[in-house]
């Protein structure tokens, strides 16, 4: 049979008009699947975190999320910065970067959200300045120095007992001695003063000499705050902020500037692994072609410089006081926090007799709570942390473990140079108190404090078990908490009052 052209067109019409409303009506699965979570910094597994490092170093998450549903389900789509530019990243979640993608830029016109702003105005007229102090990330304190190398670097920065007067502020002199494949390049002096008020440690001016074949040839980058058009910066602020910009130097010549990019950095060097480190972004207000990103760690300062990174570090033998400090000196106390967790009432009779040693010692001061009860501001202010628990399965018992995991890891406490000690309650000869004190002893110890050591100076023939710290046997065959295990929760108490005091 042989159709007509006319009724042919009108049946081929109908057929593709048909497959269309098919296509229309019945989109594919994958688009109405697809579904994305907001994932943040803390919760990345081990692997993508790892393959961000690999793949930008120095980078910056600005934003996380993961396929949940659809045709790539537990893939992570990462936002980055990295130098001026940002990326999209797709990582897959066994840790393999998938694609790498640059984000088109936008030139920020001015005003915008998208223009950077950084703070130049600190308020230094509300200051009280000293020339010795610290802060989490910055120690002024003679004799302080930190020494880092490269393969062909090595400087060497150090806090002198020497002091320079900057416009009406007595600074503190830290000297930086630079040394290129084993040869004197540059000595620059540094002067700075930490806020009482706040903490932020200002920079106030250097002097540089430039050295070649062992003579000075030329200064170079030298100003000070005094001069005309200059004012001190901040170089590092005593409340850290992420995202917080500010410059370091204000002067027509020295505009250095910073960006706080994280505070959760772990890094390995040869002087050590150091954890809840400040990464840094710096850039310059003059030459937009310069960028540095440096690392600090806490009670130490700064552990890396681009490709120069910690090899030692020796700390101030003393604490040192500058002049314009002296009336403002009291009575020497120390602060001591006794922290337990207690089920039938037991460890807390034994906190309550560790107070009891603590307040035996003039000038030291017992606080006792229950470890659930332990805030941040609590561990910051003490000088000295006495921790106790009962023995569960002869180790520690689950709410100290959370409470100490808590502390460093969520509250980020720094702990360096506070002094601790530990006790433990349980049934038993064998019932693992021993190995809870020395559970919590490594804690401290992991986490830099100054641990306290035997209680006893007994004769000979007459010592009592507590070479590591005090205990008693509770279970009910044993004999209980006497006097005894009283006693050496109180020499527990004042061997930790008497060596806080000491340091």
């Amino acid at each position: 049979m042989k159709l007509h052209s006319g009724c042919f067109k009108v049946i081929f019409f109908a057929v593709v008009w048909s497959a269309l409303l098919v296509v229309i009506a019945c989109p594919s699965d994958a688009a109405e699947q697809e579904r994305k979570v907001t994932i943040r910094q803390s919760e990345l597994p081990a692997v993508i975190r790892k393959a961000i490092d690999k793949a930008f170093p120095q980078g910056l998450i600005i934003k996380i999320e993961k396929e949940v549903e659809g045709k790539d389900p537990g893939q992570y789509d990462v936002e980055i910065r990295s130098g001026e530019k940002e990326y999209e990243v797709e990582i897959s979640p066994e840790g393999k970067v998938i694609e790498i993608k640059e984000k088109a830029g936008k030139e920020a016109e001015p005003g915008s959200k998208q223009e950077k702003k950084w703070t130049d105005s600190f308020h230094q007229e509300n200051c009280t300045f000293s020339s010795v102090g610290r802060n989490r990330f910055f120690i002024l304190e003679p004799g302080h120095q930190l020494t880092l190398e490269s393969s062909e670097e090595k400087v060497v920065i150090t806090v002198l007992d020497k002091t320079k007067k900057i416009g009406d502020v007595i600074t503190r002199i830290v000297e930086e001695r630079e040394e290129v494949d084993g040869k004197l390049k540059e000595i620059s002096r540094n002067f700075f003063a930490i806020c009482k008020e706040h903490g932020d440690v200002f920079y106030f001016g250097e002097e540089v000499d430039i050295y070649k074949d062992g003579k000075i040839v030329r200064h170079s980058g030298q100003w000070r705050a005094e001069e005309k058009d200059s004012r001190a910066g901040i170089i590092m602020p005593g409340t850290v902020l992420l995202g917080a910009r500010h410059y370091q130097e204000i002067s027509p010549n020295a505009m250095d500037r910073a960006e706080i990019l994280r505070d959760d950095v772990t890094m390995k060097t040869p002087a050590g692994t150091f954890r809840n480190c400040l990464k840094v972004e710096e850039t310059s207000g003059i030459d937009t072609g310069e960028l540095y990103y440096k690392t600090y760690a806490p009670g130490v300062g700064l552990i890396q410089d681009e490709d120069l990174i910690l090899t030692k570090c020796r700390k101030a033998k003393r604490q040192s006081v500058s002049l314009e400090d002296l009336p403002l000196i009291k009575k020497k106390t120390a602060d001591v926090l006794i922290a337990y967790d207690s089920l039938t009432g037991n460890t807390e009779r034994m906190a309550q007799a560790v107070a009891e040693g603590v307040r035996r010692v003039d000038g030291a001061v017992a606080t006792v709570k229950r470890v659930s009860e332990v805030t941040k501001e609590d561990l910051t202010a003490a000088e000295a942390i006495v921790l106790g628990c009962p023995a569960y399965y002869a180790n520690i018992s689950g709410r100290m473990k959370t409470a100490i995991d808590d502390w460093s890891w969520k509250m980020k406490v720094d702990f360096t140079d506070k002094v601790g000690g530990a006790f433990a309650t349980g049934g038993g000869q064998m019932g693992g108190k021993e190995h809870v004190v020395v559970s919590l002893l490594l804690f401290m110890i992991n986490n830099r404090m100054v641990v306290a050591g035997p209680l006893y100076q007994d004769e000979e023939g007459e010592d009592i078990w507590a070479e590591v710290g005090a205990g008693a046997m509770t279970g009910p065959i044993d004999p209980g908490i006497g006097p005894k295990e009283l006693d050496s929760a109180n020499r527990l108490g004042e061997r930790v009052a008497h060596l806080a005091l000491k340091l």
